[in-house]
């Protein structure tokens, strides 16, 4: 895909409306975990575009009516990194509320959303899920945009031609930014990405390091060190740094990545300077996955830059680690192009003549 087709789809999914309709809202918990002052239950319109959920209330919008007015939404959530589920609560309400949603979203927010039906509740889930669903498919094809005109530049015409791994001796590792799902603070790591023993990735070189040089004694002692063993299963294990007594036990650990991707930033001028990216899988049970231990979960993380390299090819050395350490999208062997694969990261690519991501899936389609 070229940048303008990506950049056409991006806003025809913030347009797309997934999902509208009456709900009744409570603020569980707010962002810092406290309850609000006023967590009772109010009646509001909302209405899902893209992956963003507005929120009107009720009463301002009668009262709006009666003056012939409109009234701006009064609130947003971002639902993309929202953990959906069945309502869990030990309060009891004066009035029982049934077909209740949650979304578990930045910080220790929670909020319950009360759906007038069943069937609501279900078309809402799966509207939230498919909108998620859609963006991130967006951006494994705006991975796919960039691999191709930065790793692949001069190789256009010849997609079969692949780039090399970036994992040597299975492993790659350096210093990244992370921020865990459901947390709001950015912490600095060190990241090391370890294919499996069963790899196929190459097993002939010392292992890659990228970020912060390391210092001669550093390097000195690397000389009469071996390297540790592959796991069983690929992994991704981050540590307070680089030194050994602090990669004996792991802060944090993702396994069983299914979703590794660049994030596409805010604004289109941006692509050129963005880092972001973000992992989907199996977060441990190390304290500093906090709600999410042992769930599924995602990873934003943003890689330190190397000197003399550029913000997006060094972004995807790592994503080039990641897909051959997990096998995704048709590596470690060569990337899958066909937008008719659910390996590739082109998968549901609109390749009819003026179709866009409104047209790619449908509630309809997915009941």
């Amino acid at each position: 895909p070229s940048s303008r087709s990506i950049v056409q789809l991006t806003v025809a999914h913030a347009r797309k409306v997934y999902s509208s309709g009456p709900l009744v809202k409570r603020v569980q918990h707010q962002s810092d975990g406290q309850r609000p002052k006023d967590d009772g239950w109010v009646d509001v319109w909302a209405q899902l575009s893209g992956t963003t959920l507005s929120i009107w209330d009720m009463k301002e919008i009668e009262e709006a009516n009666k003056k012939g007015l409109e009234v701006p939404s009064t609130y947003f959530v971002h639902v993309l990194g929202s953990v959906t589920g069945p309502a869990e609560s030990s309060d009891q309400p004066r009035k029982t509320y049934m077909n209740v949603l949650t979304l578990d979203t930045t910080g220790s927010n929670l909020l319950l959303f009360s759906c007038p039906s069943t069937p609501a509740l279900e078309s809402w889930a799966t509207a939230l899920r498919l909108s998620a669903w859609e963006k991130s498919r967006l951006e494994e094809m705006y991975t796919a945009h960039l691999i191709r005109i930065t790793l692949l530049e001069g190789q256009l015409s010849h997609w079969s031609k692949d780039t090399r791994t970036t994992l040597v001796r299975g492993r790659m590792e350096g210093w990244v930014l992370i921020r865990v799902a459901g947390q709001t603070d950015w912490k600095r790591m060190w990241m090391v990405i370890s294919g499996s023993q069963t790899s196929s990735t190459d097993a002939g070189a010392p292992s890659a390091t990228t970020g912060t040089a390391p210092t001669p004694k550093k390097r000195m002692s690397n000389l009469f060190s071996r390297d540790e063993p592959l796991p069983m299963k690929p992994l991704v294990a981050l540590y307070a740094s680089s030194r050994p007594k602090d990669k004996k036990h792991p802060l944090l650990t993702l396994r069983e990545v299914s979703q590794a991707f660049a994030v596409y930033p805010e604004r289109p001028e941006l692509i050129s300077r963005s880092t972001l990216m973000k992992l989907e899988g199996l977060i441990g049970d190390e304290e500093m996955a906090d709600t999410m231990k042992r769930r599924e979960g995602w990873l934003l993380i943003m890689p330190e830059l190397e000197a003399g390299n550029t913000q997006v090819s060094e972004m995807l050395k790592w994503l080039v680690a990641l897909h051959d350490a997990f096998e995704l999208y048709g590596r470690p062997k060569v990337y899958t192009w066909d937008p008719r694969d659910p390996v590739s990261l082109m998968f549901a690519y609109p390749v009819n003549p003026g179709r866009d991501v409104s047209t790619c899936c449908s509630l309809a389609q997915v009941h």
